[in-house]
């Protein structure tokens, strides 16, 4: 299971920094099958100019999978409506 993930882009010159994106996966679950998959993870983006830090941007996200509920037809068409879930045949 991934801990942490970096994507580092360099200038053409190959050692000025320009942009860096990190997630690191916090908390993981697993599903009733023994699969497991990240549940809460921190996504940061940071662009650089002139070897500074211009911008900087963090999300933390998280997910939740219930394998046996079904989304009504609903969720699609009317969003706004309050969604309703029913348990999978």
């Amino acid at each position: 299971m991934p801990v942490e993930d970096v994507c580092l882009n360099y200038d053409l010159d190959g050692r000025t920094l320009r942009s860096e994106h990190r997630t690191i996966y916090e908390e993981h679950a697993r599903l009733p099958s023994g699969n497991w998959y990240p549940a809460r993870w921190q996504h940061t983006w940071r662009h650089y100019s002139d070897d500074k830090l211009e911008s900087s941007d963090t999300s933390d996200i998280q997910l939740r999978i219930w394998p046996d509920v079904e989304i009504s037809e609903d969720w699609f068409t009317d969003p706004a409506g309050t969604p309703r879930f029913e348990k999978a045949p």
